[in-house]
């Protein structure tokens, strides 16, 4: 795996290894309350960040199907994601969007933390296997600051992750 990968990839693993711990010292049910009616329960908030691992990891496989046709990063593409990243720190609401589909009511969050922890697995694999002649083309179009590289996505996925932090913690049930 590429050096500048395995320390984004340690950092995104440390973060999905809290939420998962912070998650499990609550049962399912209390997980599945919302703390208002136009909000996500803990159980939701993990839903969408596995949600997005997903959907991204598809997406990078769908690329790698298609090397000679990607992008090279552009000074445009790293704006971009500078953008993103900045956006993602301000205590801004976003809309998620379409692709990750509706928020079911009931979570099953075995399925989802195991599924979480499949992709994660995966995405590793995936970087460690990851051709290094790729690693300035465009794998990953995010749906509102466009094409992303591999390190711009994983770069990414931390802030998006971060960015749900206080939104988790705040929907954890009180003891």
């Amino acid at each position: 795996m590429h050096i500048s990968f395995h320390h984004l990839f340690q950092k995104l693993e440390k973060q999905r290894q809290e939420y998962v711990r912070l998650a499990k010292e609550f049962p399912n049910e209390a997980l599945q309350i919302a703390p208002r009616a136009d909000s996500w329960s803990t159980a939701q908030v993990l839903y969408h960040l596995e949600q997005v691992d997903a959907q991204v990891l598809k997406s990078i496989e769908k690329s790698l199907t298609i090397v000679q046709k990607l992008p090279s990063a552009s000074l445009k593409t790293n704006f971009r994601s500078l953008l993103l990243n900045v956006f993602l720190r301000l205590p801004l609401k976003f809309k998620a969007p379409p692709v990750l589909g509706n928020m079911p009511s009931h979570v099953d969050l075995e399925e989802v933390l195991n599924s979480w922890e499949t992709s994660r697995s995966r995405l590793k694999d995936l970087l460690d296997q990851f051709p290094p002649e790729l690693m300035h083309k465009s794998m990953f179009r995010h749906p509102i600051s466009g094409m992303l590289t591999m390190r711009q996505t994983l770069t990414f996925l931390h802030a998006h992750a971060a960015h749900h932090s206080k939104q988790f913690k705040a929907t954890l049930p009180t003891v």
